[in-house]
């Protein structure tokens, strides 16, 4: 299959982009519980809280990035796909 320039750049940028974004969704941050020796001071002082209010769905974090990161390549894909489709339709009908 012949693949042309611009399929195999934007095939490229996929890619890399994947490449960076995966190890910066992994890093979340230091891990829970800590590890390792932990030292607590108290200090006597006290904190008032105001309760929360119940929320009857959870707040959108982002941790679905896999899901629409597949779906975007995959829109992609398929107008390159169609895009390719169409000039050669044109190509064949011009000669």
């Amino acid at each position: 299959m012949h693949i042309t320039r611009r399929v195999t750049s934007a095939l490229g940028m996929i890619a890399l982009s994947w490449a960076f974004a995966a190890p910066m969704a992994s890093a979340q941050g230091p891990t829970y519980p800590p590890t390792g020796p932990t030292t607590t001071q108290v200090e006597g002082t006290k904190v008032t809280q105001v309760p929360a209010t119940p929320s009857s769905e959870l707040p959108f974090t982002g941790a679905a990035i896999a899901a629409y990161t597949v779906t975007g390549a995959g829109l992609l894909t398929a107008g390159t796909v169609l895009s390719l489709a169409v000039r050669r339709r044109r190509s064949r009908s011009s000669t």
